[in-house]
């Protein structure tokens, strides 16, 4: 945890300082096209991977056979999926009515090529949790995908430079992850286990094309019926509210479904763990929420500049959907890790269904209905989950309830001392970067109070990290 958690810091900060550069190099449409076109090539990642991933990952028998089976289904699906991409190119920009969608999806099809050769690599030293090592593959990665996306914008490529930098990312990912991983992990393409994969694979692969089609949902329907600058704006919304996502959840996601699947493969309940995981996470993720949603003008005008103002009242609105969305954060690795991948799919595939539904109704209301939008297919998959979990974990309501509960009041507390200081300095014209400093203190002095009041179990994670951190740098002599 603590290595994944650096790994998820290190490369925050790096796409963060790349993310500030970009938004004042590049403009809202420029960046609202590439959001465009992402949508497909996500999809095709989706099908790309085939769940081959989580397969490696959570196999209870991994012989070398299925390994190569694995990386021989990768590589079929992934050079498919780039011709297709490549091909279907135009009539994508014909969609959007946009021509320069046409170059940017033929420049991330080329990453489908490579891809494969450092995917299984990377998926094997999962499940064998060498963190370190994927530590230096990612952060790596990331700093040579963000200096020439800031290095292309600043020559004026345009969105362009959003596609060539993650052609470079790709190309240092893969290198790196041969030249790294395990000296005696020699892959080449088989395929005398491929039923055992495509078992499991096609299941997976069925409810990530789902996740995936309602991630990319709102810029395809914003950009089809609004245009390419409210893509741009609703999307650096939602980047303010995933930034808990991506130094939080992203840091704890690669350690949860290979410890769940460990704990099943050895007949432990993960009952128990996944109520303590969620009860420590809503006690982190929904102050965070709150915080934003009091402070979105700050946030904002501090990351993006004042071009972008029209994303505050949509963080504001997202940070609802966030907080219920984080309520079912760790449902999907649960699933997995005790084989119940159908659940998952039909989990998917209601939250898909909910996000089309809610965003086709509200698109014509602009950009701030389809915000509110967002948070029905929310609550939908946080309900459906729940029921799905009580019948796969056997997760009980109270069990739930007293994971939660507690979070609620740490946010009451978190929210107080910033929502007094906007309160007492309303009119006064205090420079915004004061407002959000004064603001995150009081917050955090706020949300240590309750979690020390409250004795949640949070504050005992907390000081066993301090305690082991401690000892690694003045170990406790005999």
């Amino acid at each position: 945890m603590v290595v994944t958690t650096l790994s998820r810091y290190s490369v925050l900060i790096i796409s963060l300082v790349s993310t500030m550069a970009l938004a004042r190099l590049l403009t809202p449409a420029e960046i609202g096209i590439f959001s465009m076109a992402v949508v497909f090539v996500n999809l095709a990642h989706s099908m790309r991977d085939f769940g081959v991933g989580q397969y490696i990952i959570q196999e209870k028998e991994l012989t070398t056979e299925r390994i190569r089976s694995a990386f021989g289904i990768t590589l079929v699906i992934a050079w498919s999926m780039a011709i297709l991409l490549a091909v279907a190119a135009p009539w994508t920009a014909g969609f959007y009515g946009d021509e320069r969608v046409t170059e940017i999806l033929r420049v991330l099809a080329i990453n489908f090529a490579l891809i494969p050769f450092g995917s299984v690599v990377l998926s094997y030293m999962r499940r064998e949790m060498q963190f370190t090592t994927i530590f230096l593959v990612a952060v790596s990665s990331e700093v040579i995908r963000a200096a020439s996306s800031i290095w292309f914008a600043w020559i004026g490529l345009g969105a362009m430079s959003l596609a060539w930098s993650a052609l470079l990312g790709v190309i240092a990912t893969v290198a790196l992850a041969r030249l790294l991983g395990p000296r005696h992990f020699v892959v080449r393409p088989e395929f005398r286990e491929w039923r055992r994969v495509v078992g499991f694979g096609g299941q997976a692969t069925l409810a990530t094309i789902a996740l995936e089609f309602q991630r990319g949902a709102p810029d395809v329907i914003i950009g089809r019926y609004l245009s390419a600058a409210a893509v741009g704006f609703f999307g650096k919304a939602l980047s303010v509210i995933q930034l808990f996502d991506r130094t939080v959840l992203a840091a704890v996601h690669p350690v949860i479904l290979p410890h769940m699947s460990a704990k099943h493969r050895s007949g432990d309940s993960i009952t128990d763990f996944y109520a303590h995981g969620l009860g420590l996470i809503t006690a982190l993720a929904w102050p965070f929420y709150a915080f934003v949603a009091i402070m979105a003008l700050p946030v904002v005008r501090i990351l993006f500049g004042d071009q972008w103002d029209a994303v505050v009242p949509l963080a504001r609105i997202l940070s609802i959907y966030a907080a219920v969305n984080v309520l079912f954060a760790f449902a999907g690795q649960a699933l997995v890790a005790v084989g119940a991948v159908h659940l998952l799919v039909r989990l998917r595939v209601a939250t898909l269904l909910a996000t089309i539904s809610a965003l086709a109704l509200a698109v014509p209301q602009g950009l701030e209905a389809v915000a509110f939008a967002m948070v029905f297919p929310a609550a939908v998959g946080w309900l459906y989950s729940y029921w799905l979990m009580r019948s796969a974990i056997g997760l009980e309501f109270s069990i739930y309830a007293r994971a939660i509960i507690s979070s609620l009041l740490i946010t009451a507390a978190t929210a107080a001392l910033p929502m007094l200081h906007l309160w007492a300095t309303a009119g006064v014209g205090q420079p915004l970067w004061q407002t959000f400093i004064i603001g995150a203190a009081g917050g955090g002095v706020g949300w240590l109070a309750a979690v020390i009041a409250l004795r949640h179990p949070i504050w005992d994670e907390l000081r066993l990290l301090f305690f082991h951190a401690r000892n690694r740098v003045w170990p406790v002599s005999g």
